[in-house]
């Protein structure tokens, strides 16, 4: 039986992508500004689609360094929100996804500005849990953690003094709420969790489910320990000049995963030339 071929085109509903709008990496974004400004910064980037979304999800795709086909995309905050771009963009191809956002820490030792790579994740929130039993552990995969560590020491050694991106590597907490529980954040914070955040979790978790490769990289924008909460950064003037320090941290980062993933790509693709059955010419070859 041939196919069909008025069969209509399937759309995501959310994201409004369809069938070749998606690369196999995909780096995600806090919002459509930080997309925005990310693209416009990339003088190695080639646009080739952009689907606006419904409510936070803009996604845009092209080549980076003329060689590594790559999404660029906003996914809103929040577990659900997040929860249906991974859904709807593994439909549709994507196997890696880096995650750049915010984050509240939960230590003395992490400043605003800093970032955290979270190796694990406490699943305090309720969406990871409609997908999987609570006692399944939230791991990022190992290879990016690594060659995300590998790419911020590079880029802090060709960096003066003082212009250095400090980093951390350890557990964080992701959960559904970020106000007036500053009580329950400072007893996560005895036991050593860095931050908190609402999506590292859910990232995990479905990356875990759907077989793909996932990282999350925090930039801190509020310290409870330090007393300053969540969204003081953007209400308060007087630390305009901090918060303009956090949304260039979090465009910096970003670039230095676009060059995690071409690591990640080289890797992939030499595991699959070693996969690669040998022709008649290549057998007996040295």
């Amino acid at each position: 039986m041939g196919l069909n071929k008025s069969a209509p085109i399937r759309v995501e509903p959310y994201t409004r992508c369809t069938s070749g709008d998606i690369a196999e990496f995909v780096l995600l974004l806090p919002s459509r500004e930080y997309v925005g400004t990310l693209i416009d910064r990339l003088e190695e980037f080639e646009v080739e689609t952009k689907i606006e979304g419904k409510g936070p999800y803009l996604t845009i795709t092209g080549k980076y360094k003329g060689e590594l086909p790559i999404t660029i995309a906003s996914a809103g905050p929040g577990g659900p929100a997040l929860a249906i771009a991974i859904e709807e963009y593994t439909h549709l191809g994507a196997r890696v996804f880096i995650k750049v956002g915010f984050a509240t820490a939960l230590s003395t030792r992490v400043g605003i500005g800093d970032i955290v790579l979270a190796a694990t994740a406490i699943r305090g929130e309720g969406t990871s849990q409609h997908y999987l039993p609570i006692g399944y552990p939230a791991y990022a995969n190992i290879s990016l953690l690594k060659y995300a560590e590998d790419a911020i020491r590079a880029y802090n050694a060709v960096k003066p003094k003082g212009q250095e991106i400090g980093y951390f590597i350890g557990t964080i907490l992701s959960t559904d709420v970020l106000y007036n529980v500053e009580h329950l954040l400072r007893t996560w914070s005895s036991v050593d969790v860095l931050a908190v955040d609402m999506e590292t979790s859910v990232l995990y978790i479905l990356s875990s489910l759907r077989k793909t490769k996932a990282l999350s990289v925090l930039v801190i924008d509020s310290n409870v320990v330090k007393g300053i909460p969540p969204g003081e950064l953007s209400a308060d003037y007087r630390l305009a000049e901090m918060a303009q320090r956090v949304t260039e941290t979090i465009i910096e980062v970003s670039k230095i995963m676009l060059d995690v993933m071409m690591r990640l790509r080289t890797e992939v693709v030499g595991e699959k030339e070693l996969k690669r059955p040998a022709t008649s010419g290549e057998k007996g070859s040295r």
